[in-house]
């Protein structure tokens, strides 16, 4: 039976049909559990499995309402209205919490060392660096070739990745690369375009001036452990001479000099000796990311972006009035109207610090009308930014995780499932008397409704 359920496109039929055969008791008819399975599995069908295993960012209630004719459908699609606006709040309240506690970093030396804030960092005192070392890439040089060595040879280029020091190599056993070189492109110009084409982390170029021509061959990546070496396959049965592809061979531990070597940068910050195998890092002691210039020192100190901060609390407010107008027009959601209200609790009587250095909302021109609705005093929340930018921000920090925690926990994946359940018993139009669970994964339907939280607010 639960096989021509799920072939046919109108469940509603076999359900009517099903009730004007006799009980399973007396025939070949089905129960009344069974028939209320139907009913259910029709709801639904009408939703679509994609309707269910929508999440809440990629369905809108307009694409909801066109779908719906019935009064059962257009309340699924009211709700999912509501867990859409809340869903994108979270995803507004995250992105602002990324962006939360901006700082500036001035620099004594910018020439030297540049740094901003790392998101999120705390405002600290002074911090001394000293740069004793830029970290830099390998570049080799070969010797130079007459016109007359126009061709320089043919077999392979093995290039190897290694950690170089003088005189010593440790070589990686990972990124080895062979190159073949043969009559079409063993020119100095066809190395150079058949290295440059291949998967080494090295870019060649010819270097011509009065003493010839030459192969130069620069890492691409810089640090201790981005060397190279380069060893031939001659194809003239002489792998270490200095004629054709051999002529190209580097490894220091041959007495070969680079003419610029792989090294790390080396610094201290605040006595703290600190190694990068890039000039660009973040240091998560200093809450500061750093970008290497030259060496030399230089002393970075910190203080509140009074600009940003003021532009998120402003933000921060108008997003929140966003949500609650669009909660707000969801009239037929009983769901919308109680988040509307826990939203509302959340950003009620904030404050921050005590005794004199208390802090309330009140204090940077936060109110809100008979409505409900937010509203900031710019030049208020400016003064206030500029005389205490750290409860202020504080302050701000506070609002937004209230907020979060509170739409978190309303879009959270239990309560998502309970609103389905209900929502699924009301398009049936009667109480179950089966176990609704046994319905969401029926073994007789090719479409379920997995029990997450991107189904649940697919239908909510």
């Amino acid at each position: 039976m639960f096989d021509r359920i799920n072939r046919s496109s109108d469940l509603s039929s076999i359900a009517n049909y099903a009730r004007s055969s006799p009980a399973r008791g007396g025939g070949g008819g089905l129960s009344a559990a069974e028939i209320y399975k139907i009913n259910q599995l029709d709801s639904v069908r009408k939703i679509g499995a994609l309707g269910l295993a929508s999440s809440s960012s990629d369905i809108s209630a307009q694409t909801l309402a066109k779908r719906f004719s019935n009064s059962s459908e257009v309340k699924i699609s009211v709700a999912a209205r509501t867990q859409s606006s809340l869903a994108e709040f979270k995803t507004q309240l995250q992105d602002l919490n990324q962006r939360s506690n901006p700082l500036k970093v001035q620099s004594t030396q910018p020439e030297l060392i540049n740094a901003k804030s790392i998101q999120g960092g705390k405002l600290q005192s002074e911090v001394s660096i000293e740069v004793k070392q830029l970290a830099q890439s390998q570049q080799v040089q070969t010797r130079n070739f007459t016109p007359t060595e126009a061709e320089i040879g043919t077999g392979k280029l093995l290039i190897q990745r290694a950690s170089l020091t003088e005189g010593a190599a440790q070589v990686q056993n990972d990124g080895a690369v062979t190159i073949n070189i043969t009559s079409q492109n063993n020119t100095l110009a066809g190395i150079a375009q058949a290295i440059n084409a291949s998967d080494a982390t090295i870019r060649a170029e010819v270097v011509r001036d009065s003493a010839g021509s030459r192969l130069s061959l620069t890492g691409k990546l810089t640090g201790q452990e981005q060397g190279f070496l380069i060893k031939a396959q001659d194809d003239d049965g002489n792998d270490s001479d200095d004629a054709g592809l051999s002529a190209l061979n580097f490894d220091p531990r041959n007495k070969q000099v680079a003419s610029r070597v792989a090294q790390d940068a080396k610094l201290t910050i605040d006595a703290r000796d600190v190694t990068s195998a890039i000039n660009r890092f973040e240091d998560k002691t200093s809450n500061l990311q750093l970008e290497l210039v030259g060496a030399g020192s230089a002393t970075l100190s910190t203080e509140r972006d009074v600009g940003a901060l003021t532009k998120n609390f402003s933000e921060l407010v108008e997003r929140y009035n966003q949500v609650r107008g669009a909660l707000q027009q969801n009239v037929a959601d009983s769901a919308a109207s109680k988040a509307r209200s826990l939203l509302s609790d959340s950003v009620a009587n904030l404050s921050v610090g005590k005794g004199l250095s208390l802090l309330v909302s009140s204090d940077i021109g936060l109110s809100r009308d008979s409505a409900g609705k937010l509203y900031v005093n710019e030049a208020r929340l400016s003064q206030q930014v500029l005389a205490q930018p750290e409860s202020v921000n504080e302050l701000f920090n506070l609002m937004n995780e209230k907020l979060s925690t509170q739409v978190s926990s309303t879009i959270s994946p239990q309560a998502n499932f309970a609103n389905v359940l209900r929502s699924l018993r009301g398009a049936a139009g009667s109480e179950p008397n089966s176990n609704v669970s046994s319905l969401l994964q029926s073994p007789g339907a090719k479409f379920s409704l997995p029990l997450n939280s991107r189904a649940a607010a697919g239908v909510l």
